[in-house]
């Protein structure tokens, strides 16, 4: 079941300038969560039973999934636009939205490449899952305008043709980014599938002067110590890290375009357009799945960054005849 709710207020604070604040959340409840039969609980690895014989299908060598309704999430945002409506040659829209969506589980997003399987950590303490929801975008800003440059027409029409009639256009787009799940190299052994590394108190989350190069801070994870078991063996344990707990760079990019018309004649008109993509250059840093290495404590590349989604800034011109 979902529920949503929404409420906003709109002001004119002068002739064609509009602010509007608005609230938007949902409540989802009995939401899909996998979790794995087949795993055996930690206090068999303690007393030294951790055998295949013990598992609760032990004519299986592989885990058994079971999907479970008992996941409930929330999402709460607040938005505030500004829009300035057409006079003067200028059209302004801004938007800028805080939001947080957590939840108790995958909450069926079990396909996201950025959390750490599809299945619960810890067959035996779903507590653990819970955590910021794999697509929560703490704040965005996007800003488009339109402007008609404001050049006095001449009385010579040839001049008016050359120096009248540009349009400024741009759309800057400013975001956070979204979070990932962080894995330990280290299993317990009760055939589990995933492991979380410790979180070590009082170090940052990033290294200073974060880059492509390193990124997330090691020293702040640690792989989770052994215990030694009934047995005298000693037993890898669960870490104490939650679920999506670092985030990927935020994005900023900016898009600009530049249009003149000419008119031809009374019904035809030629219009120059010079458009160009992430005018300022700006890469956008992105993770790889969260089981590769870079996000894998215990491995000598974690917290190094992979790639870009952007491209490069691109320009292209173009002409369009109307008619």
């Amino acid at each position: 079941m979902l529920q949503q709710f929404n409420f906003s207020l709109q002001y004119e604070l002068i002739p064609n300038l509009l602010i509007e604040t608005s609230y938007a959340g949902a409540r989802g409840v009995h939401w899909v969560q996998r979790i794995d039969l087949n795993q055996e609980p930690f206090a068999y690895a303690l007393q030294g039973t951790n055998t295949q014989a013990n598992r609760r299908f032990p004519f299986l060598a592989s885990s058994v999934g079971l999907d479970t309704a008992d996941v409930s999430n929330w999402y709460n945002s607040f938005n505030t636009r500004v829009e300035k409506r057409y006079s003067h040659g200028l059209v302004l829209l801004a938007n800028y939205t805080i939001s947080h969506a957590t939840d108790s589980g995958n909450s069926g997003l079990s396909t996201l490449s950025q959390q750490g399987n599809t299945r619960a950590m810890n067959t035996y303490n779903l507590r653990q899952e819970r955590g910021v929801s794999p697509l929560d975008l703490p704040q965005k800003f996007v800003l488009s305008a339109d402007y008609e440059l404001p050049i006095p027409k001449s009385t010579h029409a040839w001049i008016n043709q050359i120096v009248g009639g540009w349009q400024v256009n741009g759309i800057l787009t400013l975001r956070s980014g979204l979070p990932t799940d962080v894995l330990a190299n280290k299993l317990p052994p009760i055939f589990a599938q995933i492991n979380r590394p410790d979180v070590i108190a009082g170090q940052p989350l990033l290294v200073d002067n974060p880059g492509f190069d390193q990124y997330f801070n090691p020293a702040a994870f640690a792989v989770p110590p052994t215990v030694t078991n009934a047995l005298g063996v000693p037993v890898q344990t669960f870490g104490n890290a939650g679920r999506m707990v670092l985030r990927a760079p935020g994005s900023k990019n900016l898009d600009a375009s530049l249009f003149k018309g000419f008119r031809l004649t009374e019904r035809r008109r030629l219009e120059f357009r010079a458009e160009a993509f992430n005018l300022t250059n700006t890469p956008t840093f992105t993770l790889p799945n969260s089981r590769s290495s870079v996000l894998t404590v215990g491995n000598a590349a974690f917290g190094k960054l992979s790639g870009s989604q952007t491209v490069g800034r691109q320009l292209q011109f173009g002409l369009k005849l109307v008619w």
